[in-house]
C-alpha cells in the first residue's frame, strides 16, 4: 500500500511538472473598483499587473476593451518566466454620469488563451457653471445663444418673437438702449430700453414681422445691441428665418378653380462643363389652372446660378419659360443646384427645379439645350 501511495505521488509530481511547462499568466487582480469619480476630473486609469509563472516566454497577443469609451495599453514585449507586465485601462468619464461596469478581454499565448479584466465605479456628474449655461461672452453679458432661429414662418405672420437669454456677470446693471437692425425694420425689439440687473438673468424678446420681409427662403441677418456695457458696448446677434408664402385653407372645389403651375420637366443635366464657362437652359411651364398664375419669386440655391422668368403672370392655358444660367467659375466635380419657383398655386406654392453639371478643366460645353416655347 505504501508503495502505491509513493508511486501515485511521483506520477502527480510529474503531471504537475508537465502542466507547468510553457507560459502561465497570473494577474494580481482581475477587477478594480474606481469608486466615485468626478466627471470634471477627466479620464481615469488603472494598471492591472501580472506575472509569468510559467517556464517559457509569455506574450499578450491582443487586448480588446468592450466599448469605445475604454482605451487599453499593455506590455508589448515578451515576458520572461518570473517577470511581470501590465495592462492599463483608461476609461473616459466625460458625458457618462452614473454607475458603470466595463470589461477588457486579454488574449495571450497561454492555455487558456483568454482572460477577462473588469472595472466598475460611479461617475459624479459635472456641475454646470455660468460659463456652461451661457457660453457666449460679450463684455459683462454672457448669452445662452448668440443667434436666434425663427425657423419656418409664413409671410402672413406680422409678429413673432424669440427670446435672447443672457446673464449680467458684473456688479453694475447693463442697459440695452437700442437695437440696430441695419435698416431691416421688420426686425425689432419692443421692450427697449431693457435693463439687465447685476448678477441677474434676463430674456429680451426680439420680434420678426415676416409680412414686411417681401421675399422668400432663408433670411440671415445680423443685428447689433447698443448697450451701456463699458467693456463691450455693441453686441452682435445673428438671426435666421425661413420664410414661405402663406397658403390659405381651401376646399377641393376652390383648389380646382385656382391657378396650377405645370413643368413637363423639372431637371436638366448640363453634362460635362469646362470650368469657367457659363451654361444656360430653359424650363418651360404652363398654367393649367382656371385662374391667373402669378410667379411671386424665383430663387436659386447659390450665387453661381441666375434664374429669371420670361413672364410673371400667365392666363389659364398660357405657357412661358424660366431661363437658368450656371456659372462654373471656381467649381470642380459634380455640381447640383436648386431653383425654387414661388407662385400662387395652392397645391404647389414652392416648385423645385434642379440642374446638374460635371465641371472639369477640360469639360465640354452645353448651352440652350431646351428651346424657347
Amino acid at each position: 500500500m505504501k508503495r502505491i501511495i509513493i508511486l501515485f505521488a511521483a506520477m502527480f509530481s510529474i503531471s504537475v511538472a508537465v502542466m507547468a511547462q510553457g507560459p502561465v499568466l497570473r494577474f494580481m487582480t482581475t477587477h478594480h473598483d474606481f469608486g466615485g469619480v468626478k466627471e470634471d476630473d477627466g479620464p481615469v486609469t488603472y494598471r492591472y499587473k501580472f506575472i509569468n509563472n510559467g517556464t517559457s516566454k509569455l506574450k499578450l497577443t491582443q487586448v480588446q476593451p468592450a466599448c469605445g469609451c475604454t482605451v487599453a495599453h499593455w506590455s508589448k514585449d515578451s515576458i520572461k518566466p518570473s517577470d511581470s507586465g501590465y495592462v492599463d485601462a483608461t476609461f473616459d468619464v466625460n458625458h457618462r454620469p452614473g454607475a458603470f461596469s466595463k470589461s477588457i478581454t486579454v488574449y495571450s499565448n497561454t492555455t487558456p488563451s483568454v482572460s477577462l479584466l473588469t472595472f466598475s465605479g460611479t461617475v459624479i456628474p459635472h456641475t454646470r457653471t455660468t460659463a456652461d449655461s451661457f457660453p457666449y461672452e460679450s463684455g459683462s453679458i454672457r448669452f445662452e445663444q448668440n443667434h436666434l432661429n425663427f425657423d419656418h414662418i409664413t409671410n402672413n405672420v406680422t409678429d413673432t418673437a424669440q427670446s435672447l437669454s443672457m446673464i449680467n456677470t458684473s456688479n453694475s446693471p447693463v442697459v440695452i438702449k437700442e437695437l440696430n437692425n441695419k435698416g431691416n425694420t421688420y426686425i425689432f425689439a419692443k421692450d427697449l430700453p431693457f435693463t439687465v440687473p447685476a448678477h441677474s438673468r434676463a430674456k429680451l424678446p426680439i420680434h420678426y414681422n415676416a409680412s414686411q420681409y417681401h421675399d422668400f427662403g432663408i433670411d440671415y441677418k445680423e443685428v447689433t445691441l447698443i448697450t451701456s456695457d463699458e467693456k463691450v458696448p455693441e453686441k452682435k446677434v445673428s438671426l435666421l428665418a425661413d420664410v414661405h408664402p402663406y397658403v390659405p385653407k381651401m376646399t377641393d372645389e376652390e383648389k380646382a378653380k385656382a391657378a396650377r403651375i405645370f413643368f413637363p420637366d423639372n431637371r436638366h443635366d448640363f453634362g460635362d462643363v469646362k470650368q469657367g464657362d457659363v451654361v444656360t437652359t430653359n424650363f418651360s411651364f404652363t398654367n393649367k389652372g382656371k385662374k391667373e398664375l402669378n410667379i411671386l419669386k424665383v430663387k436659386t440655391s447659390c450665387g453661381c446660378t441666375v434664374s429669371e422668368p420670361e413672364k410673371s403672370k400667365l392666363k389659364p392655358g398660357e405657357s412661358s419659360n424660366i431661363k437658368v444660367s450656371f456659372n462654373s467659375a471656381g467649381k470642380n466635380g459634380k455640381e447640383e443646384k436648386q431653383i425654387t419657383v414661388y407662385s400662387n398655386d395652392p397645391v404647389n406654392p414652392e416648385y423645385t427645379l434642379k440642374i446638374n453639371a460635371a465641371v472639369s478643366l477640360n469639360g465640354g460645353v452645353k448651352t440652350d439645350t431646351k428651346p424657347l416655347k
